[in-house]
């Protein structure tokens, strides 16, 4: 369970560096995991980068936050119904 946060975590970082300056949003990664475990993402990307994101939705069964970045915007998007991560950048 921790390695995989971690994993995800670390995911998220390295993702940073391929974050193109496009409009359209791109995928950079979709990964099964669950609620709880996509939140610590959050943390700890948010931790990682010093960055406190965004809110754009939390409600019982969704969050999303978009972290601004100079080259662009991170967006991770926890979904607690498909237990599903979507991470992706614009």
């Amino acid at each position: 369970m921790v390695k995989t946060v971690l994993a995800a975590a670390l995911s998220v970082t390295m993702s940073l560096f391929w974050i193109g300056t496009s409009e359209a949003e791109t995928i950079i990664k979709k990964q099964h995991l669950s609620y709880e475990m996509c939140l610590k993402v959050i943390s700890q990307t948010s931790d990682k980068l010093s960055i406190t994101p965004k809110i754009t939705v939390d409600s019982s069964d969704n969050h999303k936050v978009e972290y601004t970045l100079s080259d662009g915007k991170l967006i991770i998007i926890c979904d607690k119904r498909s237990q599903e991560v979507l991470i992706l950048s614009r």
